[in-house]
C-alpha cells in the first residue's frame, strides 16, 4: 500500500473507465498538477499530505473503488501491475469505524457527531460510530507548562500553589490537570493540546471536501444533504476549540440550573481561563456506572436518574440551551446525591418557536396521535416532493402503537425516537441539525438514567414536565414578541401591497400584463387529449381519402390517368389506415 508519497493508482489495476473520476479539484484551492489518475503530485495544496494519508487508510479497509468514484483518483495509493484493490475482510460499517479511529484527529469526533444522524445514516453505520474511542496518549508536562504559562502569560507556580504533572484524564482536543488555586480552592485546569487547532482545522477541511464530492456525485448524499450536514458539524467542532466559548456554555448552564434540585454544574474561574485554558471549580464523585461505589455512599439512585432527567429536558425545552453529549463520563455522582454535568462545550441553542414545536411533537408521541406526530414531522423537517404523506403517516402509526403496546422497559423512549429518525431517513426527510442532537442528548440521557435506575421510566419524567405545557407553549414574553414580529411583517407587507397593485394595474392598462398558468397535474391528461384528437382528425383524413378515390373509381366519365391516380390515392388511405391501426394496438389502449 502507499502512503503519504504515493498519490495516484497504476492505469493497469484502476476501476473501470465510468468509475474514474471527472474532476478531483481540491476544495478552494489549485487542481492537481495533472488529471486524475495520471500519477501527478497533488500539487501546492497545504492539506494534500493529509488527503493522501487518509486515502491511503480507507484504501487499506477495502474502500478504493468508492474513492475513485468520489473523484480522489489522483491522491489513491498506486497499485503495482496485476494488483488489485483489497477486499474487505468485514462488514463495511466495521471497517468504517476502523478507518476512522486510525486516521485519528478531527475524524473520530465527525464520526461520533455523524453517529447521532440517524436520519442520515444507516443503522449499521450508526450503531458503529458509536463504538468510536476518543483516547489518545497524553502530552508531556512540559508541553502542558509551556501552553499554560503562554496562555496566562506568568509562570506557573504563580497562577497555581500546586499543579499535579499527571494528567486525569487525556482526549484529542484537550488534557485534565488537577490542581490548588493560592486560596485553597481545589480546581481542575483543561489545557488544549499544542497544534491541535492546526491539526483539526486541516482535517476539518479535509472531511468537508470530500462530503462535497460526496454530495456532488451520489444523488443519495444529496437527498441527505450530506455537505451540509458534515459542514455544520465541522463548525460545531470548531466551536469547541475556543475555550473562552466553553466558559460562556458552562456559566450558562450552571445559571439555568441553579434552581433545579439535585443537578449541578461547575464554576468557572475567568481569570484563570482563556481559549487554550480553561479552569473549573473541581469537584470529587463517582461515576454513573459504578454501582457498587454509590451504594456505598447511600446515594438514591433512582431520585438522582429523576433530577437528571427532569435538569435535561428543562434544558431542552424551557432554557433553550442543551448539553448535547451527556454520556456516562461526563457525568459525576456526589456523596449527597448530586449530579455533575461535565465538558460543558457541546452545548446547543434551540429556538423559542423550535422549543414549541419540540413540545407539541413530545405530547403526541406520548399520547400516541399519529396524526399530530406525522404534522409535527412536516412542519419540523425539510420535506422535498418525493415525500408520500399518507405513507408516512402509516409507517408513524404502525410505530407509535408498537410503542405504546410494550412497556417502558422493553422499548425505552430513546429507542423509539431513533426508530423515529431512522423512520424519518426511509422517507428521505432531513431534519434540523439541532434537532438531530436534542434527539441524541435525550437518548444518551435516557442511557445514563437506566445505568442508574434499570426502572426508570423516561415517559414519566417527560409527561411530568409537560404537564406544565400551557407554561411551555404560551410564554407571555415570547407571545409578545412574536406579536412584535407578526406586526413588523403586516406593516411591511401593508406598505408594499399599494404600489404592488398600482403596478399590475398599469400593466394591465397599457396591454403589457400577462398570465403565465402552469398546471403541473394536467400535463398527463392533457398530452393523451393531445394524442386522441390526432389519432380522430387523421382517422378522418384517412376515411376521405378512401372515399373520394372510390368514387372517382365509380365515374364512368373519369379517364385512364385519373383512374391511376384514385388507386393510388386509395392504396395510401388503406396503407395510412393500417399505420393509425399499428400505433393504436402499440400503444395498448383499443
Amino acid at each position: 500500500m502507499g502512503g503519504a508519497g504515493t498519490v495516484a493508482p497504476n492505469s493497469t489495476s484502476s476501476p473501470k473507465p465510468d468509475e474514474r473520476p471527472q474532476d478531483s479539484a481540491e476544495p478552494g484551492r489549485e487542481r492537481p498538477s495533472g488529471p486524475a489518475g495520471e500519477g501527478r503530485r497533488p500539487g501546492r495544496w497545504v492539506h494534500a499530505g493529509r488527503l493522501v494519508h487518509v486515502a491511503g487508510i480507507f484504501t487499506r479497509y477495502g474502500f478504493y473503488s468508492l474513492l475513485w468514484r468520489l473523484g480522489l483518483g489522483a491522491w489513491l495509493p498506486a497499485m503495482r501491475m496485476g494488483q488489485r484493490p483489497p477486499r474487505l475482510a468485514m462488514p463495511e460499517a466495521v471497517a468504517a469505524r476502523r478507518a476512522l479511529e486510525e486516521a485519528g484527529g478531527a475524524w473520530v469526533k465527525l464520526g461520533q457527531a455523524l453517529a447521532s444522524r440517524a436520519d442520515v445514516l444507516p443503522s449499521d453505520f450508526v450503531d458503529e460510530g458509536r463504538k468510536l474511542q476518543d483516547a489518545v496518549p497524553p502530552v508531556s508536562f512540559a508541553e502542558v507548562r509551556e501552553v499554560v504559562e503562554a496562555e496566562l502569560g506568568r509562570p506557573l507556580e504563580e497562577a497555581f500553589a500546586a499543579f499535579e504533572e499527571q494528567p486525569a484524564a487525556s482526549a484529542s482536543i484537550a488534557q485534565i490537570h488537577f490542581a490548588r488555586l493560592h486560596s485553597g480552592e481545589e480546581v481542575a485546569v483543561k489545557v488544549q493540546r499544542p497544534a491541535v487547532k492546526e491539526i483539526i482545522e486541516r482535517d476539518l477541511t479535509v472531511a468537508q471536501f470530500i462530503a462535497r464530492q460526496a454530495s456532488n456525485r451520489f444523488a443519495w448524499c444529496a437527498r441527505r444533504r450530506i455537505g451540509e450536514v458534515v459542514a455544520e458539524l465541522a463548525g460545531s467542532l470548531r466551536a469547541e476549540l475556543d475555550f473562552r466559548r466553553e466558559a460562556r456554555n458552562t456559566e450558562a448552564l450552571r445559571a439555568n440550573l441553579a434552581d433545579v434540585p439535585g443537578v449541578k454544574v461547575p464554576r468557572v474561574y475567568p481569570e484563570l481561563s482563556t481559549g487554550r485554558v480553561l479552569t473549573l471549580e473541581r469537584i470529587t464523585g463517582r461515576k454513573v456506572f459504578e454501582r457498587e461505589a454509590l451504594l456505598a455512599l447511600g446515594v438514591d439512585r433512582a431520585a438522582v436518574a429523576h433530577n437528571l432527567a427532569r435538569a435535561t429536558l428543562r434544558m431542552m425545552l424551557v432554557e433553550g440551551a442543551f448539553h448535547a453529549d451527556p454520556h456516562p463520563g461526563n457525568i459525576l455522582i456526589t456523596g449527597d446525591g448530586t449530579a455533575v454535568l461535565l465538558d460543558c462545550g457541546n452545548v446547543w441553542y434551540v429556538m423559542p418557536s423550535l422549543r414549541r414545536e419540540l413540545v407539541i411533537l413530545l405530547l403526541a408521541l406520548l399520547q400516541a396521535d399519529p396524526d399530530e406526530v406525522t404534522d409535527q414531522l412536516l412542519q419540523i423537517g425539510l420535506v422535498g416532493s418525493t415525500v408520500d404523506v399518507a405513507e408516512l403517516r402509516a409507517d408513524v402509526e404502525r410505530q407509535l402503537s408498537r410503542f405504546h403496546a410494550l412497556r417502558s422497559s422493553e422499548i425505552p423512549l430513546g429507542e423509539a425516537l431513533e426508530e423515529l429518525l431512522a423512520l424519518i431517513a426511509r422517507h428521505e426527510m432531513v431534519v434540523p441539525s439541532v434537532l438531530a442532537m436534542l434527539l441524541k442528548a435525550l437518548m444518551v440521557t435516557e442511557g445514563a438514567c437506566l445505568e442508574l435506575d434499570p426502572s426508570f421510566d423516561f415517559r414519566q419524567a417527560a409527561g411530568e414536565l409537560l404537564r406544565q405545557t400551557p407554561g411551555l407553549l404560551f410564554r407571555p414574553k415570547e407571545l409578545v414578541l412574536d406579536a412584535l414580529r407578526l406586526g413588523r411583517e403586516l406593516r411591511r407587507y401593508v406598505g408594499l401591497l399599494p404600489r404592488q397593485v398600482s403596478a399590475v394595474l398599469r400593466r394591465a392598462d397599457a396591454g403589457t400584463l400577462r398570465v403565465r398558468v402552469q398546471l403541473d397535474e394536467f400535463e398527463g391528461p392533457m398530452h393523451r387529449l393531445d394524442v386522441m384528437f390526432n389519432r380522430l382528425a387523421w382517422s378522418i383524413v384517412v376515411a376521405a381519402m378512401i372515399l373520394a378515390a372510390a368514387i372517382w373509381l365509380q365515374t364512368q366519365a373519369v379517364s385512364l390517368p385519373l383512374q391511376q391516380t384514385a388507386v393510388f390515392v386509395m392504396l395510401m388511405g388503406v396503407l395510412a389506415g393500417l399505420w393509425l391501426l399499428y400505433s393504436i394496438v402499440r400503444s395498448g389502449r383499443m
